[in-house]
């Protein structure tokens, strides 16, 4: 596309510009989005190691992690540093978007490229008003294997077209990348690509002249996506120092059952009509599976030498291939290992989702162009889809300005969690006089009160023999007590008997395990309870527990 071109695109990146500003409305701050807020703080302010540190199974490191680091010094705080990741999240899923649309149709138009940014865009704007987790803003978002999935995808038919070692080389790093941060991605491209480029090679059996070569490059590229899933690997071992364990699900029947049930709650819950813009998107992501489903139908034909597709076009077909591979790999591959985890985890598809609806983009763009080159001679059918298509980006484009308006005027509001709660009573208290130091807590209360808190006291979160529960977290305090000097701990928060999100760390079922308080606060209507010393009593037993965890760690 030449610069005029690019003008024509420029309102649709304005609008996808400004629904991703909208996610700030699904900002949380809790301890599972201030995590790296909270690694970088350490690493940076207080001294910490990354040797001491343990991530989730899908440690994210490449976009999030580097892209957090580089927000880290530049803004001033934790929720703007979030806006920013996930801002900049949207426009590298849009160039992967529409750089692997260029590599699967060269010719794309301008109204294709407008189609797939408004589609982004609307995907964006449904992110910012439901519960869809796409971006850096939610939690376990595995970002990576749609981006490093899609430029995959691109990578691919570009070496098959002309091998270059640049092409070589990115979709090894880009493989790399995202193996080392999801192992979602080996599941949903590395497997089922390998699986294509093994029929392929063998499909192609003892071929001479361009189709010996053909081989040849399919088998580099095997050589190349399997490297990419073994250089991650050893990545994985070089960043990774403390495997985590905790949130794997052990496969098994009865998780895989509850992974399927979660599945079937999910179709409902995108399906409900209680919002428009999350049943829009699945509407759209159905037809669209639909629509390459029914194409592929017409254009396969049995003959004397057995299945064919009539009129192929090899870089559209590359990428079918490896939507439908992915299809048959990823989808059982997610419900019976028990990955499947909350009716939310659609995220899990993301990739051959948005290849799907790419694919619907490019063929209605080839649609379009050749209709729009036949001129009087084209299908009557097709003529007006030539005419109507643009207008129709420009009402698309209008309703999400206008859906995005609405929910600026009417933003939702501020979510209030148990470390809100907790914030505000211990500050009350702090305000009355007490002096609070350093205290302990459940995961989903840690990280989140640390931050709410005035001074930002430090918190422990330990589980309920208050050993220090080391997931998503660093041991520097507990290892290195002399380096964290503000870690005396003379408070505790604790769920009480109203609906506690975690019912194994309560008072009653603490009470035999802290020491006596000197007082107890109740909180949020009997949500929660503080617990609070004036001694160093709650200090001791909590290095206790720490120094005895830490010997357990060194028998094992």
């Amino acid at each position: 596309m030449g610069k005029l071109s690019h003008l024509k695109t420029l309102p649709a990146w304005l609008i996808l510009a400004f629904t991703a500003t909208l996610l700030r409305f699904r900002i949380d701050l809790n301890s599972d989005t201030l995590l790296l807020d909270h690694l970088f703080t350490d690493l940076f302010t207080q001294g910490g190691r990354w040797a001491e540190w343990k991530f989730s199974t899908a440690p994210a490191f490449m976009p999030d992690m580097l892209l957090y680091l580089l927000a880290f010094p530049l803004l001033p705080d934790a929720a703007s540093r979030i806006l920013a990741v996930s801002v900049i999240q949207v426009f590298l899923l849009a160039g992967a978007l529409l750089w692997c649309a260029h590599q699967i149709r060269p010719t794309l138009s301008v109204t294709g490229a407008n189609a797939i940014l408004l589609l982004l865009a609307l995907f964006t704007l449904t992110s910012a008003n439901s519960r869809m987790w796409l971006y850096f803003y939610s939690t376990n978002n595995h970002l990576a294997s749609v981006l490093f999935g899609l430029t995959g995808v691109g990578l691919i038919l570009r070496y098959l077209a002309r091998p270059q070692k640049l092409s070589a080389a990115l979709l090894v790093a880009g493989g790399a990348f995202g193996a080392v941060s999801t192992g979602l991605f080996m599941l949903s491209f590395t497997v089922p690509v390998l699986l294509l480029l093994g029929l392929a090679w063998l499909a192609l059996g003892d071929a001479d002249g361009p189709l010996r070569e053909q081989r040849r490059r399919v088998l580099h590229l095997a050589a190349m996506v399997a490297g990419a899933q073994v250089l991650g690997r050893l990545l994985g071992k070089l960043l990774v120092a403390n495997v985590a364990r905790e949130g794997k699900v052990q496969t098994s029947p009865e998780t895989a059952g509850t992974a399927l049930r979660n599945f079937l709650q999910a179709i409902k819950t995108a399906f409900a009509p209680d919002n428009p813009l999350t049943l829009a998107c699945a509407v759209l992501v159905l037809l669209a599976l639909l629509l390459l489903a029914w194409r592929l139908l017409r254009a396969a034909k049995l003959g004397h030498n057995g299945l064919v597709i009539a009129k192929p076009d090899w870089r559209f077909g590359a990428a079918a291939a490896v939507l439908a591979a992915g299809m048959l790999v990823h989808l059982p591959g997610v419900i019976l290992s028990g990955g499947f985890a909350d009716q939310y985890a659609m995220r899990y598809l993301a990739f051959p989702f948005a290849l799907a609806l790419l694919l619907c983009v490019v063929h209605g763009d080839r649609t379009l162009a050749a209709a729009a080159s036949a001129g009087p001679s084209a299908p009557t059918r097709r003529r007006p889809l030539a005419v109507l298509a643009p207008w129709g980006l420009v009402v698309l484009g209008t309703m999400l300005v206008a859906d995005g308006a609405r929910l600026v005027l009417r933003a939702p509001p501020p979510f209030i969690d148990a470390s809100a709660i907790a914030a505000n009573c211990l500050t009350r208290i702090g305000h009355a006089g007490f002096p609070l130091r350093a205290g302990i807590a459940s995961f989903w209360n840690g990280r989140g009160l640390q931050y709410a808190l005035p001074h930002h006291n430090p918190m422990l979160v330990t589980d309920n023999r208050l050993a220090p529960f080391f997931h998503m977290a660093t041991l520097g305090p507990v290892q290195r007590p002399q380096d964290y000097p503000g870690h005396f701990y003379n408070f505790a928060v604790l769920y009480g008997a109203a609906q506690p999100v975690d019912p194994e760390y309560t008072a009653a079922t603490m009470r035999d395990v802290l020491p006596p308080p000197v007082r107890i606060e109740a909180c949020g209507d009997g949500r929660l309870e503080i617990w609070l010393y004036q001694d160093a009593s709650l200090d001791r037993a909590v290095k206790q527990a720490g120094a005895a965890y830490l010997a357990g760690r060194k028998r094992r």
